[in-house]
């Protein structure tokens, strides 16, 4: 069972890290034009998305990446604390 939650930790990771880049890459292509950032935001839109309709941006300010970042974030710690020993690399 411990393979199960490793590669839904990596998994969950891997969408942390996207969410990192589709942050970075939005002040720095914010119409998508590159491939990476239009890669990012596909993987990202679906997690952001629907906490973006409870919660709109301020401004300039996302703070829906912040908040599915945290939410993200407390799912690894308990996969990590259920799933024997698993590690999260972020």
């Amino acid at each position: 069972m411990s393979i199960i939650f490793q590669i839904a930790v990596y998994f969950l990771d891997f969408i942390l890290l996207m969410m990192f880049v589709a942050f970075i890459m939005s002040w720095i292509d914010p119409t998508r034009r590159f491939g990476i950032t239009r890669f990012a935001f596909d993987v990202v839109d679906p997690i952001v998305d629907p906490i973006r309709k409870i919660i709109p941006p301020i401004g300039f300010f996302d703070v829906s990446f912040i908040i599915a970042f945290i939410l993200l974030r407390v799912v690894i710690g308990f996969l990590e604390s259920t799933g024997g020993g698993v590690r999260s690399i972020i």
